[in-house]
Formats: C-alpha cells, structure tokens, sequence
C-alpha cells in the first residue's frame, strides 16, 4: 500500500493499533488511519514550532502511543506533543497540545512509553528524559513534567527505547551514555565499563527466563542481572 492507494506519504515511522480496531499511521506528511478498507488524513493542528532548524519536516509524526485509557499520544517533529481522546465525539477533532511552555523540555519527542502506573516516559532529541504524570494534571500547583535530563538528574541529550521490567523498573537509552534503569528511587548508568557499547542502542526486551537483550549500532548484547555485566552476542552467541 502507498499514496496510490490513499497513504500521505510512503514513508512510515511510526503505527499503532487502537482498542476499536482501528490503524493509526505516523508519516513524513502527517497523521492517517486505516480501518482495513480506506486511508483517512487526519488534520493536527497547524505547527507552531519556534525553531524549524531542527525540523526534517513540520508534519513528520515521530512516534504514536495508545495509553491504557485508550487516549492517543503523537509527538510531531518539533512541534511536542498531541493527546486524542476518541472516545470525545463532534467535529472537528479536538486534541491537546503540549510543548515546552507547559513544562515539555524540548519540542523533538522521539519516543513514548506508558509504565506500570500510568505515566508517560518521553525521549526528545535535545533534552533527554521526561516523566509525565496525567493525574498531577488535575492538582493545582502540581508539576506535571519531570525532566531529569535537563534538570541534571542524568547525563545523554537524545534519549528513547524505553522498557518496563518484570520488576516494574525503567530502562532507556541514552546517545553516548548506553542505558540507564530507573528503580522508582534513583538511575544506575550502564556503558563501556559493564562491557556495553556506549552508543546508539535502539531497542531492549526482556525475555521469559528474565535475562535482558540490547540491539544497537554497536551490536547486540546480552545483560547478566547477578553480576550487572554486558555480554557482545555474535553469529556463535553464546544465546544460553
């Protein structure tokens, strides 16, 4: 399927599926869905993106999320991020934008992630990590984002692939400082001293005997929970 067939643009970066069914579909030219017959363009609001430098496109949706409320979370390229309620029905659609004026510390969100509790986990391109915690929304005085990079918390401008642990911790990477795991207290740091590669780790899963696989630039490695040491997995393995 392709702009031929009704898509706004061929290249995809992003995509999830909602509890109705229905395809949602993040591309260089903006937002669509599919419901298995037809492509429909879905319009977001104009883009108010202060600095278009840091810009590929200012309708590229970089990622999508469903929350566990059934709300959707786009981030556009520069532009923060959108919150869709399908459940609110009228025209036209109503979305929620936040950006670096409600408490977001950079505009470029790379990568969401909902935890365990119900908060949002957001990577940027230029100020690491924030937390988004929707039921302080609602409590007057309270500050919905925490951002841990920028307030000096942790070290790694770009940041993204985040994970959920069978033990409820968070695991991120971090450009040039490998991956951090966030306990609920504080954020351990693995890099090169544990025998990882300290740059461009794009995907982690935990598998079901609970050991923990990295994928990267710099290959994949294999990480030991008793002894916190990273293994270089090859063509041989070792896989055991």
């Amino acid at each position: 399927m392709t702009t031929k067939d009704g898509l706004p643009q061929n290249a995809i970066g992003s995509m999830t599926m909602g509890r109705d069914g229905l395809l949602w579909l993040g591309t260089m030219n903006g937002l669509c869905t599919y419901d298995g017959r037809t492509f429909t363009t879905i319009d977001l609001p104009a883009s108010t993106a202060v600095d278009s430098l840091v810009q590929l496109s200012p309708t590229r949706i970089t990622c999508i999320l469903e929350d566990s409320h059934g709300k959707l979370w786009f981030g556009r390229d520069g532009d923060g991020l959108f919150l869709f309620d399908p459940k609110e029905t009228g025209a036209p659609r109503t979305f929620k934008h936040y950006t670096v004026e409600d408490g977001l510390p950079d505009n470029s969100v790379t990568g969401l992630m909902e935890d365990s509790k119900g908060r949002l986990w957001i990577g940027t391109n230029f100020s690491g990590v924030s937390l988004f915690d929707p039921s302080a929304v609602a409590e007057k005085g309270t500050k919905a984002f925490t951002n841990f990079t920028k307030d000096g918390v942790i070290e790694g401008i770009e940041a993204g692939a985040f994970y959920e642990d069978r033990y409820g911790h968070i695991w991120f990477a971090a450009e040039h400082q490998g991956v951090f795991r966030y306990d609920g207290t504080s954020f351990t740091n693995y890099g090169p001293k544990d025998g990882m590669s300290s740059g461009g780790i794009i995907s982690m899963m935990e598998d079901r005997e609970g050991r923990f696989w990295f994928g990267g630039f710099g290959g994949l490695f294999r990480f030991d929970r008793k002894t916190s040491q990273f293994t270089p997995v090859g063509k041989q393995g070792p896989w055991n």
